[in-house]
């Protein structure tokens, strides 16, 4: 499994830091997860 996590800065509030994380078998063809977190809660999705 691939996976790449960036940090974000929202436009609508600078100067809050959220963690994005993208994981993806071969390629994102076959499906991919996501994973939202701002360091004290996280949020999913496929």
């Amino acid at each position: 499994m691939e996976k790449t996590v960036n940090r974000i800065h929202p436009v609508s509030d600078p100067e809050a830091t959220y963690f994005l994380q993208v994981s993806w078998e071969k390629d994102l063809g076959t499906g991919f997860g996501i994973i939202l977190s701002d360091g004290q809660c996280a949020w999913t999705g496929t």
